[in-house]
């Protein structure tokens, strides 16, 4: 028997959502047997003070009520139907919400982080034109020592490998760096130690080193140890597996740079095709070059290409995600432009505010161009490639050229070293041991 209590019951079911819903011949089953007792006075009356019906009007009522109640429960449940449905589907539980901390998180997270410089741990050494790699681990490779970028601070990488004047350094495929000078040694982050490689087909500096996609290294140009007219066309490959190099085709001119023990006057630059474009530099009796060319390293040959407007010297080349390469600076003007692989020729970049010479750039994640100090300046510049345009990326602390930039794995780059030109004195200029962060925010 279904009691007033169990009625009740039943019809909340039907308008409360959060409530298991009862079947519709349940209601209709309370209604019948709350309406079809005979009883001398139904106590909903007694408490609304009414008096007892006689039995055949109340017959009639119960029939009415159930058939008003019936119709009452069908269109209640559809309407139940069509709210719950319309609902978005979600475990049973309590509404979501978000915690203060949640809150305050996602409004940091939608602040926008300004770009920034900041000074981080001093070197050891320091000194100009030293080569930088990022390792697998996360830490900075300066020959010599090693930066963590999770304390700031420099420790001894496994001592000094002994190499004199301007290394080149590059990452191998099996996570050791090769280091490159007047000779070549290797330095395995796994150990801390370092160990020579085979003899080198020419002692040379100011040469560059470039990965290929074969894992092997070409290092191409430089100064040969004879005479600071001494300028070269070679070239040699390293092959990381037999630990020994090997010549490759001689480039179309000798290409160096100014003095022993400085870095590159040229650039060389891996293209998305596997192919390398070398570019500019100083010829014989320091003359700037506009000349380019590109190394195959299938057949080890060296073509020409188009040439640059510019005659260029101690400028960078830099691989954009479009596969253009932006080239800036140099010691003959602020002018900047692109070389087009597909179309093998140069168009105008714009130009920069300031003269950049000896001085670094490095690709973003966000695919701008960070190009900072050179020439005595402590600016820094940001090239975005969509724009086609130049903007100030802010300022170093202090002046600096023949630095070094590695873009860390949180994307942030570390500016290590280098040397500064002294305000007391004209012409004076002293190592660095500094070394500061560009955070390029969010």
């Amino acid at each position: 028997m279904t009691t007033d209590r169990d009625f009740d019951a039943l019809m909340r079911s039907w308008f409360d959502a959060s409530a298991a819903p009862a079947q519709p011949q349940d209601l209709v089953e309370a209604v019948r047997t709350a309406t079809a007792r005979d009883r001398p006075r139904s106590r909903r009356l007694a408490r609304l003070g009414g008096d007892p019906m006689p039995a055949m009007v109340r017959s009639g009522l119960s029939r009415l009520a159930l058939t008003g109640l019936a119709a009452v429960a069908i269109v209640s449940a559809i309407a139940l139907l069509v709210v719950l449905v319309g609902r978005p589907w979600r475990e049973v539980g309590p509404e979501p919400h978000e915690s203060a901390s949640q809150e305050a998180s996602q409004e940091a997270t939608a602040s926008p982080r300004a770009a920034s410089w900041m000074l981080t741990g001093t070197m050891m050494n320091g000194g100009d034109g030293h080569a930088a790699v990022l390792l697998p681990d996360g830490r900075v490779l300066v020959p010599g020592e090693l930066y963590d970028p999770l304390t700031g601070a420099w420790s001894n990488a496994g001592g000094s490998p002994g190499l004199g004047g301007a290394p080149t350094a590059t990452l191998l495929g099996d996570g050791r760096a090769l280091v490159v000078t007047d000779r070549a040694e290797i330095f395995d982050p796994r150990t801390n130690e370092w160990s020579p490689t085979g003899p080198m087909v020419a002692q040379r500096s100011g040469q560059t080193a470039t990965l290929l996609r074969n894992g092997r290294v070409l290092v191409a140009g430089g100064m040969g140890p004879n005479s600071s007219y001494d300028f070269l066309a070679s070239a040699e490959i390293f092959d990381p597996t037999t630990n020994t190099w090997a010549a490759t085709g001689s480039m179309l001119e000798p290409r160096g740079g100014r003095g022993i023990g400085v870095l590159a006057g040229l650039t060389a630059t891996l293209l998305d095709n596997g192919t390398v474009l070398v570019a500019g530099g100083e010829g014989p009796f320091y003359t700037p070059l506009a000349s380019a060319e590109i190394y195959n390293p299938a057949t080890g040959a060296w073509t020409a290409t188009s040439a640059m407007s510019t005659a260029r010297e101690f400028h960078t080349a830099t691989l954009l995600a479009n596969g253009l390469v932006l080239v800036v600076g140099g010691t003959q003007g602020n002018a900047a432009e692109l070389y087009d692989p597909v179309a093998g020729s140069w168009e105008s970049a714009g130009s920069t505010a300031f003269l950049h010479t000896n001085h670094t750039a490095t690709l973003l994640n966000s695919g701008s161009v960070l190009v900072a100090g050179g020439s005595e300046t402590t600016a820094a510049e940001l090239y975005e490639p969509t724009s086609g345009r130049f903007s100030s990326a802010g300022s170093m602390s202090v002046n600096r050229s023949w630095h070094s930039a590695t873009l860390l794995a949180d994307g942030r780059v570390l500016i290590a070293s280098g040397e500064t030109l002294l305000a007391e004195t004209e012409g004076s200029f002293r190592g660095l041991r500094s070394a500061e962060i560009y955070d390029p925010g969010s």
